[in-house]
């Protein structure tokens, strides 16, 4: 069975173009179906349009209340016009609109966690992993850490893949989206974590603003993985993340240090850091010397460690308070 049909229109000089449109039918099989959207998704330039093509239509049978997975021993299955109705609508999104597989399917596995994710948070990375890597070594040899504040939240992955890893230990996760709080908090339920972390709106360490000093708690772990992106740098990248990720998560300002900068001066202002206590934050390639610059410039604190990613760029820094 053919995954495409092939349009032939006269144009100028006689010249004949193909046009291909894209068809999927109630009957073709797991194994067609699979083919037939590999092929469209890769001529939208999507990354590992198979991987994508795979988890796509596990959706599409998952919205259709069917239990059953994508798999060589379902290859052969024949499925409805359903699921091949709801196929169609999630290709579109994926394909031509570029909207990112994790936003379609709602989630994203993080330090082998499932998180929810929306459009009001970033997709977590397997680069930011490398923080949490960094926060469990510390805290074997600095820690145990106790009371963590998480700065930029957004989907909550850092803050409670923390608590995770640290059954004694409460967290406090802000950040500028409530809409973005909201699937952090749901994480939170999901991960039967809600009744060690708190979630709260705020700009940077507003949070504490209001509060008396002696009610002030002080935190042995601190992260961040703020906004890096230089602002021109942006509408330069991927489709999905250009087009579909949020901006306030995405741009660090002229040249991506901003938020570093925002960071810093407050903690040197509103210091919750506790003293021999940590901080963690994730930077952008070729970032680590001017945000180390500017956090030991700010405070009272050394950089102590730097650590590689998956492709071996420098992307997280480990600072202690002196």
């Amino acid at each position: 069975m053919h995954a495409h049909r092939i349009l032939r229109l006269p144009i100028f000089r006689g010249c004949i173009i193909p046009i291909r449109c894209f068809s999927l039918k109630s009957g073709n099989t797991v194994r067609e179906i699979i083919q037939t959207t590999t092929e469209e998704l890769r001529r939208h330039g999507v990354d590992r349009p198979r991987h994508n093509a795979a988890k796509l239509l596990d959706h599409a049978i998952h919205e259709c209340g069917l239990d059953m997975l994508v798999s060589s021993r379902t290859s052969d299955r024949l499925l409805s016009a359903a699921v091949i109705h709801s196929m169609k609508t999630l290709v579109d999104r994926r394909g031509p609109n570029r909207e990112p597989l994790d936003y379609i399917t709602g989630s994203k596995e993080f330090w082998s966690l499932d998180f929810k994710v929306s459009q009001h948070t970033l997709v977590p990375r397997p680069d930011t992993e490398t923080c949490v890597d960094a926060a469990r070594d510390m805290n074997r040899t600095v820690g145990p850490f106790r009371n963590i504040l998480d700065v930029g939240t957004g989907s909550g992955c850092i803050l409670l893949s923390l608590l995770n890893e640290f059954p004694g230990a409460k967290g406090l996760g802000l950040y500028v989206s409530e809409d973005a709080l909201s699937v952090a908090r749901s994480n939170a339920l999901q991960l039967n974590l809600a009744q060690r972390e708190h979630f709260a709106y705020c700009d940077w360490l507003g949070y504490f603003s209001s509060q008396p000093v002696s009610e002030r708690i002080e935190y042995d772990l601190i992260v961040s993985n703020p906004p890096y992106i230089p602002e021109a740098e942006i509408e330069g990248l991927q489709p999905e993340v250009a087009r579909w990720e949020p901006r306030l998560a995405l741009s660090g300002g002229k040249d991506g240090l901003d938020a570093y900068r925002s960071l810093s001066q407050q903690l040197s202002r509103i210091p919750v850091l506790a003293h021999g206590g940590v901080l963690i934050v994730e930077v952008g390639h070729d970032q680590a010397r001017a945000v180390s610059d500017i956090v030991t410039k700010n405070l009272s604190i050394q950089h102590v460690d730097t650590r590689l990613d998956l492709q071996g760029i420098q992307r997280c820094l480990i600072f202690r308070r002196t």
